[in-house]
């Protein structure tokens, strides 16, 4: 009896499946890796809920009942009505619905006139908001004028983006009868002017996996999320960085007059009645905006920036580990403030620096942190040598402090904080050398290494360097001192596998190994070491980290996670063993019962670093030179609101504990 055999495909076809599974196994390789390093999505909705328009017929047949005005489609002297003190609430409320449903329909069709009814409604509802007469008894009408003026101000902004109606120089263009009104761009702001204004998103609802809260105040304007103008970047701040503003377009009789352009000659705008001005304010200065005289709240998101920035994120930490170069990068969510302090987050493997979106949104939304400090982010290729990654964030730190004008004791006190393989890039920059590393590597001395000055020069930027004069504070999360055995193991060696190092660092290494033979240990690598071999608990290079002196300047933190055990026994985070998250040289240490990926996002984590940013305040207060010790500005409470089922919400401002 013959056995039934399956028949094999072409060898071909062989070939082709064999290449395909290898894909797949691949792949999926680099989702569990992805699924570690603990990245998400967000998502975005375009522009909050809008107030609805009455239909346009029944809103214009209402005015025309007592009011005498142009119809859609005619020129319409909207400053004129505003002020007239003949008309009464309703009159006025008429006009406004009017005014909006005629933007609407504008808007709709296409038309450019939409940015004229737009700003003849929100001129109308910001008269009306201000008037005294309206008590507590209108209180319907009051909702409604509140929701037309935000609807109308910002479909205002919208639309005269659109159809290039606003310029930050020239200010926003409105047609008028007696000719083109130019209402002046006015920035309330620390860091950001007017010709910082690029385009700008409107904030409506959004929801972001990557934070658990969401800080914004209840008032008046309209929030924005602005970005920042072409050819206005620098390096720390590059074009289209995200940031919170809020719009109020208002009337003030002590502001600077808007320039109306008319054929006739020019018009003496207060002759009109009133002198709009369109202002932006920086949440971070302040929750309120002046309205004649008097503080009134503004309405403020400062979590919509960093939803925006990680929904738009183009950046592949996939690919970044596959391919790894020498691109480096630091930046900040902003320019630099005096007096504030940075925090530099340094990110793990697989990924990037929004992984620290949660954390940095806390400490944005702590009324005294904020104040305080400030966050900068650091990005390196995490599949290549971290040696060369902890070179590159030495270099671009020292530039970008020497880059900053005059003298700030802050930038002497900033804190950097590590997750996972971050921490080892981030111990590089606090330690001392001397020829710890080099004697792990090498049986001779650097001066007898023969190679090329660029080499030599490379060789000697990884191996040979002091601790950052800038950096007093240290905090290391998961981070594996001594390795993990996910390296070693059948998954990591894998993954090292897959990493493509760039081909001029390969051929340099070869070259010296050919040049200068017995010179390395036995025990030294052959070839550059990617970050997976680094992270090998036999590594040569990792167990020469452990002997590197701390500056004395530097305080440790630790944070352990303990969400997991490993295979072998022992409590871990899934990814590192606690006993390799332990580092002797902290002066506290706090277990997080969490995973690798999940650490950086638990509550327990984000209060013990406010505690320990509390605790650098202190410090730097008792220690520090004059120009720090400010008083604390406090510009107003911010309602955090939960962004998940389940998420308790804290008052922005409370202690850390």
């Amino acid at each position: 009896m013959t056995a039934w055999r399956q028949p094999q495909p072409p060898a071909p076809a062989r070939r082709a499946r064999w290449r395909c599974n290898f894909r797949g196994r691949r792949f999926g390789l680099i989702a569990a890796l992805l699924a570690l390093s603990g990245c998400h999505q967000g998502g975005w909705l375009a522009g909050p809920k809008l107030a609805r328009p009455q239909p346009l017929l029944v809103a214009w047949e209402r005015v025309e009942r007592t009011v005498t005005v142009d119809r859609p489609g005619e020129d319409c002297d909207s400053l004129r009505l505003v002020n007239d003190g003949s008309l009464g609430l309703q009159q006025r409320l008429s006009l406004a619905e009017a005014y909006y449903a005629s933007g609407d329909f504008a808007e709709r069709q296409g038309s450019c006139r939409s940015v004229d009814w737009f700003f003849g409604a929100t001129m109308v509802t910001w008269d009306l908001s201000c008037d005294p007469t309206i008590d507590a008894g209108a209180r319907d009408a009051r909702g409604r004028i509140e929701s037309l003026y935000q609807s109308s101000l910002l479909r205002l902004l919208r639309s005269s983006q659109r159809f290039g109606r606003f310029d930050p120089a020239s200010g926003l263009a409105v047609e008028l009868p007696q000719g083109k009104l130019r209402v002046p761009v006015v920035v309330h702001s620390n860091v950001w002017c007017t010709a910082d204004l690029g385009h700008f998103a409107p904030v409506g609802e959004y929801d972001d996996p990557g934070l658990t809260h969401r800080y914004r105040t209840v008032g008046r304007g309209v929030p924005v999320v602005a970005r920042r103008r072409e050819g206005r970047g620098t390096p720390m701040v590059p074009d289209g960085q995200p940031f919170a503003l809020t719009a109020l377009l208002q009337v003030s009789a002590d502001r600077p007059a808007g320039v109306l352009e008319s054929p006739g000659g020019a018009v003496d705008l207060p002759a009109l009645g009133c002198t709009p001005i369109l202002e932006f304010y920086d949440p971070f200065l302040t929750h309120n905006a002046d309205v004649g005289g008097c503080p009134v709240p503004l309405a403020t998101d400062i979590s919509a920036p960093l939803a925006y920035a990680h929904h738009f994120a183009t950046f592949s930490p996939v690919r970044d580990f596959l391919q790894p170069d020498d691109t480096v990068r630091l930046a900040a969510l902003g320019p630099h403030e005096r007096g504030k302090i940075p925090i530099i987050f340094v990110h793990g493997l697989l990924s990037e620096p929004l992984t620290y979106l949660d954390m940095a949104n806390e400490i944005r939304g702590d009324a005294v942190l904020s104040q305080r400090y400030e966050i900068w982010g650091f990005r390196y290729p995490t599949g290549g040598a971290v040696l060369e990654a902890a070179a590159g964030l030495r270099e671009q730190l020292a530039r970008a402090v020497a880059d900053f004008p005059g003298c700030d004791p802050a930038l002497s006190q900033m804190v950097i904080v590590g997750h996972s393989m971050g921490g080892l890039v981030s111990k590089l920059q606090v330690t001392d050398s001397g020829t710890v590393l080099w004697d792990r590597l090498a049986t001779r001395p650097f001066t007898e290494l023969r190679a090329s000055d660029e080499v030599r020069m490379k060789l000697a930027r990884a191996v040979f360097f002091q601790p950052s004069p800038a950096i007093t504070r240290i905090v290391y999360i998961a981070t594996p001192h001594e390795g993990s055995p996910w390296a070693d193991r059948l998954v990591g060696r894998a993954a090292s596998h897959c990493v493509r190092l760039p081909p001029e660092n390969v051929a340099g290494m070869q070259q010296v190994v050919v040049d200068n033979p017995g010179l390395l240990q036995p025990t030294a690598p052959k070839r550059p070491p990617t970050s997976i071999d680094l992270l090998e608990p036999s590594s040569t290079v990792l167990q020469g980290f452990r002997d590197l002196r701390y500056s004395p300047c530097v305080k440790v933190h630790s944070i352990v996670g303990t969400g997991r055990t490993m295979v072998h026994g022992g409590p871990a985070d899934g990814v590192v063993p606690v006993a390799s998250a332990r580092e002797p040289a902290s002066i506290s240490e706090v277990e997080v019962p969490a995973t690798h990926s999940e650490i950086l996002r638990d509550q327990r984590t984000i209060c013990e670093l406010k505690r320990i940013l509390v605790e650098h305040l202190r410090t730097v207060a008792r220690s520090a030179p004059e120009g720090l010790e400010r008083e604390t500005i406090v510009p107003g409470p911010a309602t955090p609101e939960a962004a998940a089922p389940g998420n308790t919400a804290r008052v922005r401002g409370g202690a850390a504990r």
